[in-house]
């Protein structure tokens, strides 16, 4: 089965474009870019195949669905500007795409959980998030904004359903987690002995498909020890892109952020 990757991203995150073409370059499967408009002075990352402009006056869905009835590929890896993508495992991310598609699951959180309703394959595996889990999350479950893959005609379904939420809002509204508790599969990373857990800012991420999620609201978080495993990489960022922090802005972490949740097994 053929899937593409989207990255979605927004012009007053443009100064991320930089790190995100450095970081993407490298990886050769289908890559897409989904933007609103391209501010002066300023180029797209030039890393993608194909890239769609979508209409920024809209809510989420309202931006999404146009673009996503442009692919052709059965399955859909989208990953927001905010989530750096630090390494992206090819052949682990075919082999949750495969159980994607014998079980018919219709979409995949890539945070790392330790939950029931497992399926194995090749050594990595996926459990249902409609099932209690195993050991509490720092993640919504089954909804939350992390990077996802989807069944692009399962996304279109749900988009439509709910189409006055906001990126943000998707993951708060509860009628949205009743709709994936009910109405379609979910699943999520699951925990395997060959993969390293790795924290960020209290989420919860695997090696296989690594994130640095870099902002929240559009704020870096103080002290950048929040980050976690994934302090070295943002301070390399930072230096080398020359972000200035005080004028992107920035907050005090929440407490939240230092005493989560670690997976038990």
């Amino acid at each position: 089965m053929e899937y593409t990757i989207l990255l979605h991203t927004h012009s007053s995150y443009s100064y991320l474009w930089p790190i995100i073409n450095d970081y993407m370059k490298k990886y050769k499967f289908k890559k897409v870019l989904a933007y609103d408009t391209i501010p002066e002075n300023t180029i797209l990352p030039e890393c993608f195949d194909n890239y769609i402009q979508y209409d920024s006056s809209k809510h989420f869905s309202g931006r999404l669905v146009p673009v996503l009835e442009q692919l052709e590929e059965e399955y859909v890896f989208l990953i927001y500007d905010v989530d750096i993508v630090i390494n992206m495992d090819e052949e682990a991310l075919k082999n949750y795409i495969e159980i994607m598609n014998e079980n018919n699951i219709d979409r995949v959180c890539c945070a790392l959980f330790n939950g029931n309703g497992q399926l194995h394959k090749n050594g990595i595996a996926l459990c249902n998030l409609n099932l209690p889990l195993k050991s509490r999350s720092n993640h919504f479950v089954p909804a939350d904004c992390s990077s996802t893959i989807w069944n692009r005609n399962s996304f279109i379904t749900f988009l439509i359903q709910f189409p006055n939420e906001t990126y943000g809002s998707l993951e708060l509204n509860h009628d949205v987690i009743n709709y994936c508790k009910t109405k379609i599969k979910c699943y999520g990373i699951q925990y395997t002995p060959n993969l390293q857990i790795l924290y960020n800012r209290g989420l919860t991420y695997c090696d296989k498909l690594s994130f640095l999620h870099i902002t929240t609201k559009g704020k870096f978080l103080k002290p950048v020890s929040v980050y976690a495993d994934y302090e070295q990489q943002l301070r390399y960022i930072i230096q080398k892109y020359n972000l200035d922090i005080d004028k992107i802005g920035h907050e005090k972490a929440h407490a939240g952020c230092f005493n989560y949740k670690k997976i038990t097994y």
